[in-house]
């Protein structure tokens, strides 16, 4: 009976993991026309995004996609979930020449357009109406360097193919808002360097894939319209980026972000799902296409290294289960 037991456990758990382990690395390709990425024209996003168009289920009455999160719909619009909706239509216009998909870009790029906040510093910003589960510090109606990135990348596209100055408008105010740090409205910190940050708490969290979404949000700016200011702000994320890289290497996987880091030990550390542990090593491909260094190449070839290694899955599985348990307790109970 014991070892029967044993036997259904470890199927259950081999099942488990299989089904965390399933994923199609293929969704995380680079874009194919790679002889374009450091050309003035843009297009589609720097990885492959399309899926995400036929994928969205819900939206409003206005052809806005709307949050769905844990099965319920949200009544509010994510800046985020618009911009990526608005970038995989783009995607999927540009493969199939899908005048409805094309539609649809506009009807997210016109969205952007008419609901970017102005602050008092006289740039604008893309609001999240309802603060991120589980950051205390973080209230409603928060910005997103994430957002401001994405949205900067869809602009830019709208403006290239219509020349419409009120998205190149758009994209100018935006981008200021990387001049400023939080406290500030904006969306910078300048703990261990510039970061520029997806969420703003005064952890200071660092998230990887929404920094790395930044700059190439910056970089397109500077390509679509050739603004050094944009540039200068890439390059100082950048600089940020190479010097602070390998704090994201555990060794066996890629960290999320650096929440704890100067606190408690690495194992502490919030690791990267596989769905973003894959997306960071096509954020790093691109980065090292864009930027020709070296070490964000090298960074990616180490992480894809860890994903087809059975000894660092199952570190990452156990973690992901057992250890990252007990973090989120410590986060709620301790955090500030």
């Amino acid at each position: 009976m014991t070892i029967a037991l044993i036997i259904i456990v470890a199927f259950a758990l081999f099942l488990y993991a299989y089904k965390e382990w399933d994923y199609d690395i293929s969704r995380y390709n680079i874009v194919a026309n790679l002889e374009d990425i450091n050309t003035t024209n843009l297009g589609a996003w720097y990885t492959d995004i399309e899926e995400k168009y036929p994928a969205q289920e819900h939206f409003d009455t206005n052809g806005i996609p709307l949050i769905d999160h844990e099965g319920k719909v949200e009544a509010y619009c994510n800046p985020v979930t618009i911009a990526w909706y608005a970038l995989s239509a783009f995607e999927h216009f540009i493969k199939t020449n899908d005048e409805k998909a094309k539609q649809d870009f506009f009807l997210q790029a016109d969205w952007l357009v008419k609901n970017a906040h102005e602050t008092k510093e006289g740039f604008t910003v893309w609001q999240y109406e309802k603060a991120p589960a589980g950051v205390s510090d973080v209230r409603d109606h928060w910005v997103s360097a994430m957002a401001q990135g994405l949205g900067i990348s869809v602009l830019t596209r709208a403006y290239q193919q219509t020349g419409e100055d009120r998205y190149l408008k758009a994209v100018h105010n935006a981008m200021k808002s990387f001049r400023y740090d939080a406290d500030e409205g904006g969306v910078r910190s300048r703990e261990d360097g510039i970061f520029y940050e997806e969420i703003q708490s005064k952890q200071n969290w660092h998230i990887l894939n929404g920094f790395i979404t930044s700059l190439l949000g910056l970089y397109d700016c500077y390509r679509a319209t050739g603004d050094t200011e944009a540039r200068d702000l890439f390059k100082a994320g950048i600089k940020t980026l190479e010097l602070n890289l390998t704090r994201y290497d555990t060794g066996f996987w890629s960290r999320y972000s650096f929440y704890g880091v100067k606190k408690w030990p690495f194992f502490w550390e919030p690791l990267a799902t596989m769905h973003y542990h894959n997306e960071h090593i096509a954020q790093l491909k691109v980065l090292s296409l864009l930027t020709g260094k070296k070490a964000f190449e090298v960074m990616a070839e180490k992480w894809d290294g860890y994903q087809h290694s059975i000894s660092c899955r199952v570190l990452h599985f156990f973690y992901a289960k057992f250890l990252f348990r007990i973090q989120r307790i410590h986060f709620h109970l301790f955090q500030g």
